[in-house]
């Protein structure tokens, strides 16, 4: 279940996914994973469930900036930055 993130938590998960996965970027992450390690790190101030990592994944897809990859092991759609993702991140100053 998500939580009630307002636009600017939900601008700044978003943020801090992308930063991950472009500096990572030749590895993929599910969102599970991705929550743990922004978690563990403390990409960001408030509280998020995996639910809202995967809605930032979602987004982050919209934009090419992310590409789900086929999971030969199940259901889980793990992510990988894009060259475009990559860019949009160094633009940023992220990574």
């Amino acid at each position: 279940m998500s939580t009630i993130l307002n636009a600017h938590e939900r601008e700044d998960l978003r943020l801090s996914a992308l930063a991950f996965l472009a500096a990572c970027n030749t590895n993929a992450f599910t969102a599970g994973q991705l929550a743990a390690i922004l978690r563990r790190r403390k990409a960001v101030e408030f509280v998020f469930t995996d639910a809202d990592v995967e809605s930032a994944l979602v987004f982050l897809d919209g934009q090419k900036w992310a590409t789900p990859l086929e999971s030969q092991f199940g259901a889980s759609k793990p992510r990988q930055a894009t060259s475009a993702g990559v860019l949009e991140a160094e633009r940023l100053g992220l990574c």
